[in-house]
This record gives C-alpha cells, structure tokens and sequence, in this order.
C-alpha cells in the first residue's frame, strides 16, 4: 500500500469534494439556471406584450384618422323611407352613422359581402383574380384580414390612410393560407376587431323592461386602462341622451316601422350602450375567451364573451345578478383566458 507524505498530495487529499457537496454543488447550478430561465422568459413575455400594444395603437391611430374621415360626411343616405319619413333628422343621423359605420369597417367577410362595401369589391376581385382561396379562409382570421385591407388598399369615402405601410414584416402573416394578409400578435396569433364591443357591457343584450339591469363594467375594466364610469357605459356615444331608441320602439309597437333585418341588434350595437371600436390580441395563452367577430349567432360581432365567462358574471344566466360579489367575480375573471388579453385601449407599460 502506498502512502502519500508529500505536502501536494496532502493539499489534495484535503480538498477532494465529497458525493453530498457535489449534489448540493449540482442542485444549486440547477436552481440558479431555472431562476435564470424563468428571468429570461419573463422578459421576452414582456417584450411581446409591449411590441403587441404598440401594433394595436399604430392600428388604433389608423382608425382614428378613418373616422375623422368619416364624421366630415352625411349619412342621411341609404336609410329606409320608413324611417326617414317618421323620425326627426338629427335622430336619422344617429341611425345612418351607425349604418354607414357598418359599411366603412366591416369586421367579417359575410358582412363585407352582403352589404356590397367597397372592402367586399376589393374581397371579390381578389377572389376572381385566384389571389383568395376561399377554401382555405378560417373564420377567425377574417377581421385581421379585413382591417389589413383596409388600411393598406381601402379608403374611406375615398380617401386612403397615410403610413398604412409602415408595418412590419413580423407583424403581418397569412396564418391559414388563403392568401389575404392578416394582422398578428408577438405570438403569431391574429388579431380580432370588434367595431361595436356593446356585449361586453350587456352580455345578454339591452333588456327593455328593465334599461338598468343586466349591465356591468367587470369586463370592460380588463379590456382598457381607463375604463369609462358605469353611467357612461348605459349609455350610446352616438345616443348620448337616450332618445332614438325609445323612438324607434314606439314606432315599432304602433306598427308604424318594421324593423326586421335592418335596425336589429348585430346588424347594429346593442341599444343603450357604450361602444368604441376595439382590436383585441388574444394574449401568450392565446385563448381569446370572446365570441369570434364572425360568429353571428352567438353574437360574437359585438364581442359577446364566451359561456365560461358568463358562467362567471351571471351564475344561473340570471342578468339580475351580473353585479353581485363584483370582487370575488373580478379575481375569478382573472383566472380565465381573458385575464392576459391586451387590446387598442391599453397604454405602454414604464
């Protein structure tokens, strides 16, 4: 058996590690680099959020200078002899800025059709021409789509946008093939546009009993940094004194104006409420946890949120109840997939 004496064998007799100190060594390394990790996708999760948000106010600005546009205009035009010949003008006003509104920015393609917009010429003609491939089209793109192509080939009453092609390259994909152009998030996901989000105030539209009931601001607190107060919410930007509507019903209950297919909600925001145009990203979980803006039957046009979050605000679908326990109904909300939403209406962080 040997035997070391030397001085430098007994240095490194004495500092050889043990198995326990190696392990320990081993879980440290491992702990430090998840910290690490989780540091590094902290901070890239923000950076997309932040390039997200400054997208939908570039897009946000767009609309802005559409409907500049837009207000220098008449929209007495177009309007049914019915209605023209039994309201007042500035009440014709109302109802024909919300008509033409539905013309300038359709959100989705049966909607851009139907009505002939000039977006649904540009739609058709690509179409024609095979640069649409309407086989490949799926649904939830198709508000991307559509604000692509009107802020890049569309007008509004003739007039372009300016700096429409200022977007960038990662910003713009055609995520289903169908060879339209969307707008994406930082994840990859298209964006979706509500031109009127009234059911995110009325999940179970105006109840005309009771005007009072079945509104709230839970949701809109989610969607905005400076939510509008609850007064502002019942009320149209458009109607702001509440008057036009209450006409219109009393046309219709003396049959004096039939109101199928024309002033009906969908076709037009929910009565009584408050609306502004709003671009929505579904966020890292990409989950949305609104209606698609085409789904038509379950109101998905005006933002309606999905039955888990109704599930939420009204326990039993009773609207009665959409404002009790307001606080433990917000902390549940926030667990949801409308929790890491980020819209037009949220301001850049620091």
């Amino acid at each position: 058996m040997l035997n070391c004496r030397t001085s430098a064998c007994r240095f490194a007799d004495n500092r050889a590690f043990t198995l326990i100190e190696l392990l320990m060594a081993m879980g440290i390394i491992i702990i430090l680099s998840g910290m690490i990790l989780v540091t590094i996708r902290g901070i890239s999760g923000s950076a997309k959020k932040q390039k997200t948000i400054v997208l939908l106010q570039k897009m946000d600005s767009l609309i802005k200078q559409g409907l500049q546009e837009f207000d220098k205009h008449d929209h007495i035009s177009g309007i049914p002899d019915v209605i023209n010949n039994n309201l007042e003008k500035k009440d014709i006003e109302v109802i024909g800025r919300k008509y033409h509104m539905r013309l300038a920015f359709p959100q989705n393609f049966a909607e851009a059709t139907t009505v002939n917009t000039s977006l649904g010429k540009i739609l058709l003609a690509k179409q024609t021409s095979g640069q649409y491939i309407p086989a490949s089209n799926i649904p939830k793109t198709e508000s991307a789509e559509l604000a692509y192509l009107l802020f890049t080939e569309g007008s509004v009453y003739g007039v372009p946008f300016a700096d429409s092609d200022s977007f960038g390259t990662d910003t713009i994909k055609d995520t289903d093939g169908d060879g339209l152009m969307e707008f994406v998030d930082a994840w990859g996901e298209p964006l979706r546009f509500y031109r009127w989000p009234t059911r995110l105030i009325r999940p179970n539209g105006y109840i005309e009993s009771a005007p009072d009931v079945g509104a709230t601001d839970l949701i809109w607190r989610m969607v905005t940094s400076t939510p509008p107060d609850e007064i502002t919410l019942r009320r149209d930007p458009d109607d702001y004194t509440k008057t036009v509507y209450g006409r219109i019903i009393k046309l219709r209950d003396r049959n004096i104006i039939n109101l199928t297919g024309f002033f009906t909600e969908g076709e037009f925001p929910t009565a009584n409420t408050y609306h502004t145009f709003l671009i929505v990203s579904s966020g890292p979980d990409q989950i949305l946890a609104l209606e698609e803006p085409s789904n038509v039957a379950e109101f998905g046009r005006l933002a309606r949120p999905t039955q888990e979050i109704l599930d939420i605000l009204m326990p039993g679908g009773d609207p009665a109840t959409i404002n009790d326990n307001k606080a433990d109904k917000l902390e549940a909300l926030y667990e949801t997939g409308l929790a890491d939403n980020i819209t037009n209406l949220m301001q850049l962080e620091g």
